[in-house]
């Protein structure tokens, strides 16, 4: 047992003898051999263990046994107390799910704080058999087949998986080890309970080699699922395209090895943020096969459940404006992309408009998330007005004298409208919005900036108010930016009369107090 435990660890690279290890020792017969076995393999560990109250003096019996067993192994014992029964009531959870919840996030708390390198729990093959069954029965796709793995991304080893439960046992009236049992286990009242007690003795008597053929099967298909994930991983990356979820609605290019970050057919963290618009072309979805189950999985990391891509297929193919929703995201259908959109990017509803004075709201998002703001003198106004034909869509320029401060900035509203840069006449905003033929999402994340007396000044990155434009009256400028001031042009500075303009930078709608100096170059 001793040898086969130890070399399962370093077949499956599960942690270094060098590394210490947090075992979840429950007191059941499984854990206690966990632990056992690790004391006998010199391997550094400590123990956490979970007291629950969710049976009356038998919780607390636990409890005492694990922290003996620590304290003769000569470890540190962690013990975590919680009222499962009420933190489930308020969580709206089950007993088990909410039990769950607390047992990991105790556990993945003590690793950041300790600096363990792992967790190890005491599942072995009869457990990954039934999770096996408990998937199958339940609904699950080529995931949930595999069983228990031996570890997880999350940094969850299982040492025990290569013993069956009778192995265990064995080993337990061989060595004489004492462990405290839970009553539970023998009673059929959860589904799992029910497997093994019912389900796996029946299948042992039609098919004795039921336990080894079962845990080869697993096996094979989690080799299976390998393939697969690859497979998903490459239609991702050849189907999914990242945009900036701000103007100018940019396709940002990913280096390889952040797509290699991602694991478990997740998205890679630097990705997930919803600074983050992605698409998917319309045409090449068309040609995915199999179509439900592919969508699916490029789709699931955002939370669309698979009832939503069969709702999605089942549309008109060509329906822009059309939602569907997750939890955090919005699918929505344009006239050649789909588009998966943070549902904190969406416009808020009527009357919801946000500014920069609403900073402790939810529509704090309102204001760009890069802005920089500075004054300066004009020294030559005609070569001021010759290099903004020329400037870039992310940096505004208007005559100071034309704004009534302060500035802000909020969502655009139904009837809003404008002058636009170069015109006389006023200009609806939704007319622009058609004139430049942005889809739904792309209109709900413009924003407006606007003065004193709620003129829009500038809609950001698409178009100027031609009322504050630079004139050949104009002695001073207000300079807004979406790039760092060192981006701007240098024939603006040049046309500047100040020796260097200072920049503000906008955060959270709150000017920093810290500004950015830009020399003007020598003329």
């Amino acid at each position: 047992m001793l040898r086969r435990f130890v070399e399962f660890i370093q077949q499956q690279h599960l942690f270094d003898p060098s590394q210490e290890v947090l075992l979840a020792i429950s007191g059941g017969r499984d854990s206690v051999v966990m632990g056992e076995l690790m004391r006998r393999a010199g391997y550094r560990f400590a123990v956490a263990h979970c007291n629950f109250h969710l049976r009356p003096g038998a919780c607390d019996r636990d409890e005492q046994f694990v922290r003996l067993w620590a304290e003769e192994a000569g470890v540190v014992c962690h013990v975590l107390q919680v009222d499962t029964q009420r933190l489930a009531a308020q969580h709206h959870r089950g007993i088990e799910e909410e039990a769950r919840a607390q047992r990991y996030s105790f556990f993945f708390s003590l690793m950041a704080q300790y600096g363990y390198a792992c967790v190890a729990t005491a599942h072995h093959r009869d457990d990954s058999v039934e999770t096996f069954f408990l998937n199958l029965f339940r609904g699950t796709g080529l995931a949930g087949l595999h069983g228990i793995r031996p570890r997880t991304a999350q940094g969850v080893v299982r040492p025990m998986l290569c013993f069956s439960r009778a192995e265990i046992d064995d080993f337990v009236a061989r060595e004489g080890l004492r462990f405290v049992e839970d009553a539970t286990n023998s009673e059929a009242i959860y589904r799992r309970n029910r497997i093994r007690l019912q389900l796996m003795p029946l299948l042992r008597d039609m098919y004795p080699e039921v336990d080894s053929v079962m845990a080869a099967n697993i096996e094979r298909l989690a080799e299976v699922e390998q393939v697969y994930r690859g497979a998903v991983a490459d239609c991702r990356r050849r189907l999914l395209t990242p945009m900036q979820a701000e103007w100018p609605f940019a396709d940002v290019q990913l280096d390889e090895t952040v797509w290699e970050a991602g694991q478990d057919g997740a998205l890679p963290a630097e990705v997930e943020s919803d600074a983050w618009v992605w698409r998917l072309q319309l045409d090449e979805l068309a040609r995915l096969q199999p179509a439900r189950t592919l969508l699916y999985e490029l789709l699931s990391p955002f939370g669309f459940a698979l009832s939503v891509v069969d709702d999605l297929l089942a549309a008109p193919r060509r329906e822009p404006g059309r939602r569907f929703f997750s939890p955090t995201h919005c699918l929505e259908m344009g006239r050649d992309f789909l588009y998966v959109v943070p549902r904190s990017r969406l416009r808020p509803s009527t009357g919801q408009e946000a500014t920069v004075a609403d900073r402790d709201g939810k529509h704090a998002a309102a204001v760009p998330s890069q802005v920089w703001w500075g004054e300066a003198s004009v020294r030559d106004v005609a070569a001021l007005q010759r290099a903004l034909r020329q400037a870039p869509s992310w940096l505004l320029c208007v005559d100071a004298e034309t704004l009534a401060l302060p500035l802000d900035f909020r969502t655009w509203r139904d009837g809003d409208s404008f002058v636009p840069f170069g015109m006389k006449g006023r200009k609806l905003l939704s007319d622009l919005f058609v004139d430049r033929k942005l889809c739904r999402w792309q209109k709900d994340a413009v924003r407006l900036l606007c003065d004193a007396r709620e003129r829009i000044v500038w809609v950001v990155g698409l178009r100027g108010d031609n009322r504050f434009r630079v004139s050949d009256a104009t002695r001073r400028v207000r300079l807004v930016s979406l790039r760092h001031p060192r981006a701007i042009p240098a024939a603006v500075h040049a046309a500047l009369s100040d020796r260097s303009v200072a920049f503000s930078e906008l955060h959270d709608g709150v000017e920093v107090l810290s500004a950015t100096v830009i020399s003007t170059p020598e003329v």
